[in-house]
């Protein structure tokens, strides 16, 4: 995206931004690569440039009782997709990180790692506790009002 003489100073600021930056990352884009793999759009690819790591996002808000078998289940999915992702790309390692809450708010061990391996917050599950549980409510309100 090379700026315009047309195009607006603060897009120009952006545009150098951009190019400066030393990460990229990507919201539910198909991922070509050179083998056909049926799972390749996780919800977010976040690829660091300087440290030459991908992380393969994938976020799930299943009922408590499948809440082991989705984590398995997503992890197991994309893993092909990493390691290809290693190959093409060069990097030095890509990881799948299934991100799953269940619909009531109950969270799995495995979320505070996923969340440490992002350099996140470890008190950021609350706050994805707290959407997760407005949500749950909002569909059985908006059920219950259906007229």
């Amino acid at each position: 995206m090379k700026p315009e003489r047309w195009v607006s100073p603060l897009v120009q600021e952006k545009y150098q931004e951009e190019k400066a930056c030393d990460r990229r990352h990507t919201y539910c884009i198909i991922i070509i690569i050179n083998k056909t793999i049926f799972f390749n759009r996780p919800d977010i690819t976040f690829m660091n440039k300087k440290t030459k790591n991908t992380f393969l996002l994938d976020i799930a808000v299943p009922n408590t009782r499948n809440l082991a078998k989705i984590i398995t289940d997503k992890q197991n999915n994309y893993q092909e997709m990493a390691n290809e992702i290693c190959a093409m790309w060069k990097q030095k390692a890509a990881q799948v990180i299934p991100i799953a809450i269940s619909s009531t708010g109950v969270i799995p061990k495995s979320l505070s790692q996923s969340l440490t391996t992002l350099n996140l917050h470890s008190n950021t599950y609350i706050q994805l506790q707290k959407s997760v549980i407005l949500g749950t409510c909002s569909i059985v309100r908006n059920f219950l009002n259906y007229k």
